[in-house]
């Protein structure tokens, strides 16, 4: 029987090359969307405490960065992520660092489908189509797209993936500002999401929707591997975390101060602005980006289920039979479909579903896994020991209570108790 470890870091190498490869320019391909959410969470944390939290990220993300830096830096020879658990703790650090990314891929093609499907209720217009209709569309789309398994095949798109969605930003930004004083009209405003400006675990839900917005940790090897000074990366980090604060603050604090809570915090901004041209406009390009995203995002699904599932039963991959295999691949991506539609269908709320991928491994990933490589591999001075060892707990502590919260709103929402 094969070795679980032996196919799993070539996967990995794969799984974030091709994660990360939908936006150059940002550290996970998913963590795009999550700047639809933040004026919602702006709404639920009010602007003192979310302004706090994009600041607490931003120092969070370079003290990240600082951390991957020194790392790559003492390990030269080190390309991928999981490597680092490796030298510190073994075989149990390589798995738990898989572990951490593996959860990830798994889930994170949900918010893709949610999102392409609110972005096309939004372009159809009011009452054309039902949810239900509308995802069938998704799927129907996405089935084809998931059959292409040259990973570089669909990496051309990336580009035309990346900039769409900087521009259904711009427009966003654009028709914020145009708003009225008074913020949406009546006939434009959907009903406020009760309480969900008071509770605790909204208030999670929210920190975890920022959180996710500067998460892609698991990505930075990638980038760092291919620097010539590796101790440059702190640099990086540091200027785009400021980068992204000052577009994330934008966003968040114009639409709080347009809209307030009056709208549905649970939806994508795109979808509970004013139905007109540019509405249509920015959704179509959100569409194109998130069907780009969608399309990397379930081909990798695919190639991990594949991967683990030939590891189980001691398969090599490279031995399988090319007729075979494409028949796996096809089944395999339409149950990774499916089971997107029916998470997406079930539980629609984009920014609750943000919030748990957050929660599940943008925490662990940016956080705690290098803090508590350092503790073992670097020689640190004990204030950083003392901040390293509070990290680590903080983290996983985070992570425990962002999911709790998660879930149970999902279960909330769906069974009616809000």
């Amino acid at each position: 029987m094969a070795a679980l470890s032996d196919l799993e870091a070539p996967l990995l190498r794969t799984a974030v090359d091709v994660k990360d490869s939908s936006s150059p320019s940002d550290h996970c391909a998913a963590n795009d969307e999550s700047a639809l959410a933040l004026p919602a969470d702006y709404a639920r944390l009010g602007p003192g405490v979310a302004t706090g939290a994009l600041a607490v990220c931003t120092l969070g993300v370079w003290y990240s960065g600082l951390l991957f830096a020194r790392l790559a830096t003492a390990f030269p020879r080190v390309e991928v992520f999981d490597q680092f658990g490796k030298a510190a703790f073994g075989r149990a650090g390589q798995r738990l660092v898989f572990a951490t990314i593996y959860a990830c891929i798994l889930i994170t093609p949900v918010i893709f489908q949610i999102t392409c499907t609110e972005s096309l209720l939004t372009i159809l217009g009011p009452g054309r189509l039902s949810p239900l209709a509308v995802h069938g569309v998704v799927l129907a789309i996405m089935l084809p797209l998931a059959q292409v398994r040259q990973l570089e095949e669909v990496g051309w798109l990336s580009l035309a993936g990346t900039l769409s969605m900087v521009a259904s930003v711009l427009i966003v930004l654009l028709k914020i500002v145009m708003l009225p004083a008074n913020g949406l009209p009546l006939a434009a405003a959907a009903e406020p999401s009760p309480g969900s400006g008071t509770s605790l675990r909204m208030g999670l839900v929210a920190f975890m929707d920022v959180v996710f917005a500067y998460g892609g940790a698991a990505n930075w090897m990638r980038y760092i591997s291919g620097m010539r000074r590796r101790s440059d990366f702190r640099k990086v980090a540091g200027v785009g975390a400021v980068f992204m604060t000052a577009c994330y603050l934008a966003l968040g604090a114009v639409g709080y101060l347009k809209l307030g809570s009056n709208f549905d915090l649970s939806r994508p901004i795109t979808s509970v602005l004013p139905y007109d041209a540019w509405s249509v406009t920015m959704n179509g390009l959100l569409f194109l980006h998130c069907v780009v995203a969608y399309a990397i995002n379930i081909n990798v699904w695919t190639d991990l289920v594949l991967h683990l599932l030939a590891a189980a039963h001691g398969v090599p991959t490279s031995h399988q039979d090319s007729s075979s295999h494409r028949g796996s691949w096809a089944a395999t991506s339409c149950i990774g479909l499916a089971f997107c539609f029916l998470v997406a269908y079930t539980f629609p709320y984009f920014t609750i579903v943000v919030a748990l991928i957050s929660s599940v491994g943008d925490l662990a990933a940016a956080y705690a896994l290098p803090a508590l490589f350092s503790l073992k591999l670097l020689k640190l001075p004990a204030w950083e020991r003392c901040l390293c060892w509070a990290l680590v707990p903080l983290a996983f502590g985070l992570s425990g209570v962002g999911m709790y919260s998660s879930l149970h709103e999902l279960i909330a929402k769906m069974l009616g108790w809000d």
